[in-house]
């Protein structure tokens, strides 16, 4: 009997430590929403709001600045997510992931997308590359 109240109670601890861990983490995983923060690149503030579904609201004295603004929040909510699609458009998921991935990325790499996006570059002007 004492065996099973000591195998419980030490089950319960870990389980409690298990779980504060892995709220903390998970918390401390989220991206900032409230303070401010300083851009490059802004010629005047941008105000981001969230709504209480976590929709973003961005306000700005002009679309340049507005889009800089979805870009941040973008980066914000979705990092993970646009590194893993360019690393896979590139060829290059083998380097977060390992052997793997590996057929993928060499057949991505001879579909020749990351080429074709760098070679399309030249065709714009510098401000639209800059937004």
């Amino acid at each position: 009997m004492k065996k099973i109240l000591l195998t419980l109670t030490i089950f319960g601890l870990l389980t409690v430590v298990v779980a504060s861990a892995t709220d903390f983490w998970l918390r401390t995983s989220l991206p900032v929403t409230d303070g401010q923060i300083t851009l490059d690149g802004l010629t005047a503030p941008v105000t981001v709001t969230r709504d209480v579904y976590g929709i973003p609201h961005i306000k700005g004295e002009s679309q340049t600045d507005v889009y800089l603004g979805l870009g941040f929040v973008h980066a914000q909510d979705r990092m993970w997510q646009m590194e893993t699609a360019r690393r896979a458009g590139a060829g290059r998921l083998s380097e977060i992931f390992g052997k793997p991935t590996l057929n993928a990325d060499k057949y991505l790499r001879g579909l020749g997308f990351y080429h074709a996006a760098e070679a399309s570059l030249h065709h714009y002007d510098i401000a639209s590359r800059a937004r």
